[in-house]
């Protein structure tokens, strides 16, 4: 029986339940805007209680209801994180596998492209990848890259992470980084300077999901160790900007609370913890 996922409405004073959604051991959510033809959710589903291939779901939203409507699935394998883009003025969505059907890790993620109906079952390009759990997109002057965040390769934690770049009509290896479980990753941009923070979750040296996840600073082709912040099996970060303007960064730990870390003008300190 698949476990519904929800959708809630702000209605002026708090969130309220607007609509369930059956999936199969959802992960992550999206949504896009495509221009003159709607929007979009798509959900990553990891496992059915059976396999992990297991199809991702894409919803759009029916205005004259008010609610998402099933739209099509996507062929995927105990997926993970997932993100829509834009490129080139096309619309993609990436989707970190982290296992094949059998759940080896040693499998592809999936970046798919919209064709003008829907997004086409065929992948636009296909990602070797080792225990995915994110497939990140992130865009710096007229430059496209992914993020492949690779946690495990069926021996060792302490693998290499790489960074693709689009060039023409595909994405082709730009960088390596030395990743410890990494499960989450997120670019993000202070003033004219780009950052990668990469989220470790298992240091394989030590034994212990106490590790360090690391924010590098992209200098060209080249990412470069900035700042490490201590997480408790990390799963995730998220980078946001204040009304007053103060620039921060949540970063969630599976064994402790979470953070909160806000920039000094020369690197992040810990705000608070919720």
């Amino acid at each position: 029986q698949r476990i519904k996922s929800k959708l809630y409405k702000w209605n002026g004073k708090e969130f309220v339940e607007l609509q369930e959604f059956a999936t199969n051991g959802a992960k992550d959510v999206d949504f896009v805007t495509i221009e003159n033809v709607g929007s979009f959710l798509a959900f990553s589903c990891h496992h059915d209680k059976q396999s992990f291939d297991t199809p991702s779901l894409v919803y759009v939203w029916d205005s004259i209801n008010g609610l998402f409507v099933y739209y099509q699935t996507l062929p995927t394998t105990g997926a993970q994180k997932l993100h829509f883009f834009n490129a080139n003025q096309e619309t993609y969505l990436a989707v970190a596998n982290q296992f094949d059907g059998t759940g080896n890790g040693m499998t592809n993620s999936m970046v798919f492209r919209w064709n003008g109906t829907h997004f086409d079952q065929r992948a636009f390009q296909e990602i070797p990848t080792q225990g995915a759990h994110d497939l990140h997109p992130f865009v710096i002057g007229c430059h496209v890259f992914l993020v492949a965040a690779n946690s495990f390769d069926g021996r060792s934690h302490n693998i290499m992470s790489k960074v693709y770049r689009l060039e023409s009509d595909s994405f082709v290896e730009h960088a390596e980084i030395q990743t410890r479980g990494a499960v989450a990753v997120e670019p993000f941009t202070i003033r004219s300077e780009h950052f990668l923070a990469v989220i470790n979750s298992h240091d394989e040296l030590t034994g212990s999901a106490n590790t360090a996840s690391v924010i590098y600073k992209i200098d060209g082709p080249n990412f470069v160790p900035f700042q490490e912040i201590m997480t408790k099996k990390g799963s995730y970060a998220h980078f946001f900007t204040l009304q007053n303007g103060c620039k921060a960064l949540a970063v969630s730990n599976e064994t402790a609370k979470p953070k909160i870390y806000k920039w000094t003008f020369v690197s992040l300190k810990k705000a608070c913890c919720m």
